[in-house]
């Protein structure tokens, strides 16, 4: 016996206009990265405002003379400011 090769398959018509998948491609990469862009930058904005609360408190501790006081607060400082941004940023990114 032989087996027809269209029996139990079936194949779905063509669409009307013919798709152009570097267009979807781009645009579907497109939405990726304006949605994505603010949660990369995430890290760079925690660590930058911790960095520059440890310079001001250094430069705090060198002008004032309390050595290790303002670099720790500083970097708290630093820490609360960019968790601050932390939520602000993925709480505006809820549905």
């Amino acid at each position: 016996m032989v087996a027809s090769a269209s029996v139990g398959s079936h194949v779905p018509p063509l669409p009307d206009a013919p798709r152009r998948p570097d267009q979807r491609e781009r645009q579907d990469w497109a939405s990726v990265a304006r949605e994505t862009g603010p949660l990369l930058g995430i890290g760079v904005s925690l660590a930058v405002s911790v960095s520059v609360g440890v310079l001001v408190g250094k430069w705090a501790d060198a002008h004032w003379g309390r050595e290790p006081l303002f670099t720790i607060l500083g970097a708290m400082l630093g820490l609360v400011a960019g968790m601050y941004q932390f939520v602000r940023t993925v709480m505006s990114k809820k549905p």
